[in-house]
């Protein structure tokens, strides 16, 4: 116990930690000689524990209780930023709130009476009453927009329902999801019929998303017709998704590329495309220049395969992106296919770029770089070993042409070589430096002064070398 731990009664918490050293000690030895009997030694743990919740207790009854001290528009929303989704950044479910109703009877009594708290309800998980959780969720969120989840595979889901369709008109949000993907109780479009014929028309949905797969046959022409504010639907792209549907603006696909084209030719109202193909791109096929769709609305664009001329092509029509996601690697025609294209993107803010290894040497002439608008860089290696990725330190010296308005630069998975110090120290726009868990390597090079930099890093990182460069640039 820290000498400045304060308590509520110290004297008694002297005693009890004079109790508990005293406890340990004989624990400590009994575990190495073995001389008491099992049952004794059991006894002992048990008071051990007994009297360690004791000081506990001491130590928490002096601390102010969050809920009690912060004003209800501050402690709502640091409980539901708490309680959130880490990986998606969703609403926290019901099941959250249930439990810090458990903390005390203040928390229980305030966490009832915040609404938003309330607002995201899932059917059909198989945990608890089914129709407790909702009547309760429905009550307490008053007249909030609600967010649902429905896990479809048994009847369980379909007893809420009924229940579910009085509050109808607050749905803002549905997500279908099967639980069990080779034991379905109905077919998916079956499901959709009775959710309808059930809850009835949702006028207030705006977002729709499920993860069924491509065949799923839903009656679109129905589902839209009863969700008359629907503003857009995330699902996996199929040859049956009604495309000229301007709400179909999200998608996700891993077809290969004749069919993933095929996909894409009448989808002219996607914003989003993720694109994950199961196998690499075929380097061997050729595409006419009408074969390749134009993507005016498409503004984010995820690719997890590396880049080739193919998708120079297929991105040099989407002049509004302003995000892109894909990797380089194996040949640099392929390299310089990107930085042109990026020239070639004038709304284009942020690059995610994954690095493979380049094996080939540089033998092509070095073109003369054309600045792009791109304000926002990351940068990650499939390898993770910088040292070991031949020819990756002179694909950054072709960089700082490139990037003369960077202000955001985020790595990862890579070691600082030469090269790459150099690029980044000639990033004079430069604000932001997140270096994430990599190490460092003449890193004061990196920076000059006339730029103030916000630098980001791992706990790992702060030696003392870290800590000095932070410093110094305090003082700017």
């Amino acid at each position: 116990m820290s000498n400045t731990t304060r308590f509520s009664d110290p004297i008694k918490a002297h005693e009890l930690q004079g109790r508990s050293n005293a406890l340990l000690e004989t624990i400590y030895a009994t575990d190495i000689k073995s001389d008491l009997p099992l049952d004794e030694t059991k006894v002992l743990k048990q008071e051990y524990n007994h009297v360690s919740r004791q000081l506990d207790q001491l130590t928490y009854s002096i601390l102010p209780d969050p809920l009690v001290i912060l004003p209800p528009e501050l402690w709502g929303d640091i409980l539901y930023e708490a309680t959130r989704n880490e990986d998606t950044f969703d609403p926290p479910p019901v099941e959250a709130s249930l439990i810090l109703t458990l903390v005390n009877a203040d928390w229980c009594t305030k966490i009832l009476d915040t609404p938003r708290l309330w607002t995201v309800i899932e059917l059909g998980k198989g945990h608890g009453d089914v129709l407790a959780n909702l009547e309760t969720a429905l009550r307490l969120s008053k007249d909030l927009e609600l967010n649902i989840t429905i896990h479809f595979m048994q009847a369980e889901w379909l007893i809420g329902f009924p229940l579910l369709a009085r509050h109808r008109h607050r749905i803002r949000r549905l997500t279908l999801l099967q639980r069990n993907k080779d034991r379905l109780a109905l077919w998916p479009y079956d499901f959709v019929d009775q959710f309808f014929s059930i809850v009835g028309p949702l006028s207030s949905l705006q977002l729709m998303d499920d993860d069924f797969s491509g065949h799923s046959q839903f009656n679109w022409e129905y589902i839209l017709s009863q969700c008359p504010a629907l503003i857009g639907v995330e699902r996996h792209l199929d040859a049956i998704s009604p495309s000229g549907h301007e709400q179909f603006w999200v998608h996700h696909t891993n077809s290969q590329l004749k069919y993933f084209l095929f996909q894409l030719k009448d989808l002219v109202h996607v914003r989003i495309l993720r694109w994950w193909p199961n196998m690499g791109i075929e380097e061997d096929i050729h595409i006419a220049d009408h074969d390749i769709p134009p993507l005016p609305a498409l503004k984010h664009f995820v690719i997890g395969c590396d880049f080739n001329h193919i998708l120079y092509t297929v991105l040099n029509s989407a002049k509004n992106l302003t995000y892109l996601s894909v990797s380089i690697g194996d040949k640099w025609r392929h390299v310089f296919d990107l930085l042109e294209l990026l020239t070639h993107l004038p709304k284009l803010s942020y690059l995610n770029l994954t690095i493979s290894s380049i094996f080939e040497q540089l033998s092509m002439p070095v073109l003369c770089p054309v600045a792009t608008n791109i304000r926002g860089l990351g940068v990650g290696h499939v390898l993770g070993q910088y040292d070991k990725s031949p020819n990756i330190d002179t694909l950054f010296l072709l960089l700082p042409g490139y990037f003369k308005h960077l202000q955001e630069l985020s790595m990862s998975s890579i070691n600082l070589g030469p090269n790459l110090v150099a690029f980044v120290a000639s990033l004079s726009c430069l604000r932001s430096l997140d270096l994430g868990k990599i190490s460092l390597y003449n890193i004061e090079n990196m920076f000059n002064g006339n730029c103030l930099i916000v630098l980001l890093s791992s706990d790992s990182m702060l030696d003392r070398k870290a800590l000095r460069l932070k410093e110094d640039f305090s003082q700017i």
